[in-house]
């Protein structure tokens, strides 16, 4: 393990005891390198998601809270990402492991569409199986819980990014939803997964 361009030893105060990651990466493939198309979170997510830069899929920079307002054309952006598009003209990384028979999942910050007429992270569109998420996606009228049929058990479809404490824990609750899904996988005969 280490941080951004620094060698593990000067990275930690401590010597972490990792032989699961040291397995993986002795055995596997190791990225050195990496490159964000943005600096901005939903150019950059829309573009690892589908392989695009953000300018081709026309997530430009993160879109107006309202979406019925002229803000998000006048910036040359979309409401959400997919908008106009159909999946004959942009597919996305979930959706190809979905097709491939893989449960997928995303849990954290979505900010990549408004629901009511746009696409949620459920839609078929995505590819994507189960998820919980925060950042402006507030769906009105709709249902705060949801039994996914590859989950073991009910769960909330949004995070409260409301609570005022919410910075502070919110990566936990994260990673555990995340946790929990892999060990879905692993209760249901070890199936094949894909989480974002």
């Amino acid at each position: 393990m280490s941080s951004y361009n620094r060698e593990s030893s000067e990275a930690y105060q401590f010597d972490p005891y990792t032989p699961e990651l040291d397995s993986l990466a002795n055995e596997g493939i190791t990225f050195a390198n990496f490159y964000a198309n943005s600096g901005v979170c939903s150019p950059t997510r829309a573009a690892v998601l589908t392989g695009r830069y953000p300018s081709h899929s026309r997530v430009r920079m993160h879109a107006a809270l309202n979406p019925s307002s002229s803000v998000n054309k006048d910036k040359g952006t979309v409401t959400y990402l997919g908008e106009g598009e159909s999946t004959e003209t942009i597919t996305t990384l979930s959706k190809v492991f979905q097709d491939s028979g893989w449960i997928t999942g995303h849990f954290g910050k979505w900010h990549l569409g408004f629901g009511g007429d746009s696409l949620r992270p459920d839609d078929s569109f995505y590819g994507i199986d189960e998820y919980q998420v925060y950042a402006h996606n507030e769906w009105p009228n709709d249902e705060k819980t949801i039994q996914f049929p590859t989950a073991s058990r009910t769960h909330e479809k949004e995070y409260n990014n409301q609570a005022q404490l919410f910075p502070a824990y919110s990566t936990q609750l994260i990673i555990n939803r995340t946790i929990e899904f892999i060990q879905d996988r692993i209760d249901r005969n070890r199936e094949n997964f894909f989480v974002n």
